[in-house]
């Protein structure tokens, strides 16, 4: 069975303007559209590479425009139209507009120094060199070795202009936290660190300081350091929940899951409506096969969020592996009535039907797994195992 994830997809709302739609119906929409995208790719690509460049960027340009409608953003798209069109040199001009635009609008969203700028320096770069303007490509890979030196180097003149325009030490460490978790938004984990070590060095009261830079070192693969700065946080707040959670997680990496428990625990007596907490907790409860406990927990999900689709998932997945097959059914069911056109729905529900030993039910979920996804091999693979259970129709 195919990954599933916690944002899934939605039925029917890419008609609707993106800006009427929260995030999460957003983010279902763009996974339910997904597949179709995917196929569309695949099918740009064969025409590209049989020379039909008018119908692969036909093809590119539906995903375009159904991205847009989502609020989505379209420079791969973009950048694999550019890429054909630099084949061919009558349409050379036409790739080198869409390279400038895209170099133009990433540098205006995120600053002509920063990473995400990388990608489209080094693909353009690579079209200067093919239309024979070796020396601005030259130039535009001097700009990504520049990037890439200066993303070793620490912010030390923002960390100056911060502690020069407060007079607290307290409120600068609060600025210089918030400066190292945009850092850690934008991964780069050794700048964060070095706002939080600067942050650290002024006031060793924000408990937020030494959680932020749990997760930097955390993510940087140092995970003694992330426990010890956890340990802080908490001593300074043993309220906060956060930090019990990221203990928890650190805890479960180490395999020490009856402490990693604990701390998930704790982090839900701080907040009962944590449904981060809840959701882990219930994973790892029914990995440790408490399996009764572990639906609690995604209920108490549900109840805090019923727009969420993946505790109804994994509280389907638990009620099948407990022999109440028809309690899976209706989590299921219920996802499949919110989002008709999600295959991932129907392939659960198939299984919870073969529990139940209803293999024509089964069958015609398989069936609609296929149609809606003809690619994926886990609904044929499961039609073929059905059909074995149940007589031929007639």
């Amino acid at each position: 069975m195919r990954a599933l994830t916690m944002a899934l997809a939605v039925s029917a709302l890419v008609s609707t303007p993106a800006f009427c739609l929260s995030e999460t119906e957003i983010q279902q929409a763009v996974s339910e559209k997904s597949a179709s995208w995917m196929k569309l790719r695949k099918e740009a690509d064969t025409l590209s590479k049989e020379g039909k460049s008018k119908e692969a960027i036909a093809k590119l340009e539906v995903i375009i425009k159904e991205r847009k409608e989502l609020g989505r953003d379209t420079a791969s798209e973009r950048m694999e139209i550019a890429g054909i069109l630099a084949r061919d040199p009558v349409t050379y001009d036409q790739a080198d507009k869409i390279y400038k635009t895209l170099l133009s609008e990433r540098e205006k969203e995120y600053g002509v120094d920063d990473p995400q700028v990388i990608w489209t320096l080094r693909e353009y770069s690579v079209f200067l060199d093919k239309r024979g303007e070796e020396g601005k490509a030259a130039e535009l890979r001097a700009r990504i070795k520049e990037i890439d030196r200066k993303q070793m180097l620490p912010p030390e003149k923002e960390v100056k202009e911060i502690i020069a325009k407060f007079q607290s030490k307290d409120e600068a460490c609060k600025a210089l936290t918030e400066l190292g978790q945009k850092f850690y938004d934008k991964d780069r984990d050794l700048q964060a660190l070095y706002c939080y070590d600067q942050a650290i060095k002024l006031s060793q009261k924000n408990p937020q300081t030494y959680l932020g830079r749990s997760d930097a070192n955390w993510r940087s693969g140092k995970d003694s350091k992330a426990m010890s700065d956890i340990n802080q946080a908490i001593k300074l707040d043993p309220k906060l929940g956060k930090a019990y959670f990221r203990r928890a997680m650190i805890w479960e990496g180490r395999e020490k899951l009856d402490m990693a428990l604990a701390d998930f625990t704790k982090a839900i007596e701080c907040d009962g409506n944590d449904v981060e907490s809840l959701g882990a907790r219930g994973k790892l409860l029914a990995n440790l096969g408490r399996k009764e406990e572990a639906i609690r927990d995604f209920s108490r999900v549900i109840e805090v969020k019923p727009d969420l689709t993946w505790p109804f998932v994994q509280r389907g997945i638990v009620f099948g592996d407990v022999g109440q097959a028809n309690k899976a059914i209706s989590d299921f069911s219920s996802l499949i009535k919110r989002f008709p056109r999600n295959s991932d729905y129907y392939e659960l529900r198939a299984g919870a039907y073969e529990k139940s030993g209803d293999w024509k039910l089964a069958l015609a979920d398989y069936e609609e797994v296929i149609r809606l996804d003809p690619e994926y091999q886990g609904g044929l693979k499961g039609k073929e195992r059905v059909l074995k259970k149940v007589s031929p129709v007639k």
